[in-house]
């Protein structure tokens, strides 16, 4: 997955939205144990698995809204033909290997932030085609048998975290579009993980609550039973702030698709006029 490089403009440095988060659990949330020592420390594993924590949850929540930004699309080239005759047989794909329906292959495989496929099409290997508008079917449920003579495969099935396929007589191209997930912060050779930018534009409100409530998860008072019921309050108004926040980054693709009319594909991609041009897969 390529990321696209940083806009000082529009994408958030780490360390400002940790600030905004330490400044909000200073000033906000006196029912907070005194923690004796610096919060949020950068120095510390803990503000890292929290930051990252609170990373996970935001792109899950917006993932689940269906965020444009957290879609992507590949073209895996080269998919073997397939090698058995029995029209039980399938191939399938995922992060690690290649089966071909007799054989583990260590290419081609999916990419590493491939969360789940969306849509995919097909075309012949090194036919310089264009993939059809229409895509794939997607089957739930397991796919019928097929002869193994078809050259197109026409449907697919995800199962196992894996792309399952009846196999084509020919070498196929697929172009995937799929649910990504971007990379937790951590340390590289010349960069510390609080100096990164965030790659997810305009985030640091809904970012720097979440941080503020699984800090204040971590340190909710155990002995006090008065105490505890004013965090676990506090938590609740954090976790709200911060899903309203996310709504808000989601709302700028939401006024974006509105100015086109669009017609929700069935469940199964099956069914209506085809699923190219003009549909749209909602919340994913």
């Amino acid at each position: 997955m390529t990321v696209p490089p940083p806009n000082s403009t529009i994408n958030d440095p780490l360390i400002s939205i940790l600030n905004l988060a330490r400044t909000r659990l200073n000033d906000k949330l006196k029912s907070i144990v005194a923690t004796g020592g610096k919060i949020l420390d950068t120095e510390d594993a803990f503000s890292q698995t929290v930051t990252n924590a609170a990373w996970r949850w935001l792109q899950e929540l917006l993932a689940d809204m269906g965020y444009t930004p957290l879609k992507q699309e590949v073209i895996i080239t080269g998919i073997p033909a397939m090698t058995n005759q029995d029209p039980s047989a399938q191939q399938f794909i995922n992060w690690n290997t290649f089966f071909d329906g007799t054989n583990y292959q260590s290419t081609p495989v999916l990419p590493s932030t491939f969360v789940h496929p969306l849509k995919i099409w097909e075309r012949w290997t090194n036919q310089n085609q264009f993939f059809p508008d229409e895509p794939m079917e997607c089957w739930l449920d397991g796919m019928p048998s097929q002869s193994k003579s078809s050259t197109y495969n026409g449907m697919w099935e995800w199962r196992n975290a894996s792309i399952y396929l009846p196999g084509s007589s020919m070498s196929m191209d697929l172009r995937i579009l799929y649910v990504q997930y971007l990379p937790d912060f951590v340390n590289s050779a010349t960069t510390r993980w609080y100096q990164q930018v965030c790659p997810l534009a305009r985030c640091l409100e809904p970012f720097a609550w979440r941080i503020v409530h699984e800090y204040s998860i971590a340190r909710t008072p155990s002995n006090d039973a008065e105490a505890a019921e004013q965090a676990m309050a506090a938590q609740e108004s954090q976790s709200k702030a911060a899903e309203a926040g996310a709504k808000l980054m989601f709302n700028r693709d939401v006024k974006m698709k509105q100015r086109v009319t669009v017609t929700r594909q069935p469940r199964s991609g099956r069914g209506g006029s085809g699923g190219g041009a003009g549909y749209y897969g909602g919340g994913y």
